[in-house]
């Protein structure tokens, strides 16, 4: 499993570092590497927990294309949060494909 520690960064400096380490692992599809925790910390403030429990990071990396979707796995540590990233699904690799290329056409799935 993959760990990504952001104690001692500041909001933003977290998510360019969660960002990164996801798109470093984006590549590799066995499900090993589609597992990651997050160790946010839970004793000197929130905001980076927040970020990564709300919802808000999901927004965030699929609005940037760094991922398609996000599946909580829990939190058994106040200060870590696991997730699994969710691999698109045939049909919504195709779509983004054309639509990354101009594509109009449909392509069977037959």
């Amino acid at each position: 499993m993959n760990t990504i520690d952001l104690h001692g960064l500041s909001l933003r400096e977290a998510k360019a570092e969660i960002r990164n380490a996801i798109m470093h692992r984006k590549l590799v599809t066995n499900l090993q590497s589609r597992l990651f925790t997050i160790v946010h910390g839970y004793n000197h403030g929130t905001k980076i927990r927040d970020y990564v429990r709300s919802g808000e990071m999901e927004c965030d990396l699929i609005s940037r294309g760094v991922v398609n979707r996000l599946r909580g796995l829990g939190t058994k540590r106040p200060g870590a949060t696991t997730f699994e990233i969710i691999p698109p699904t045939l049909e919504e690799a195709i779509s983004a494909f054309n639509s990354q290329n101009g594509f109009n056409w449909m392509v069977s799935t037959c």
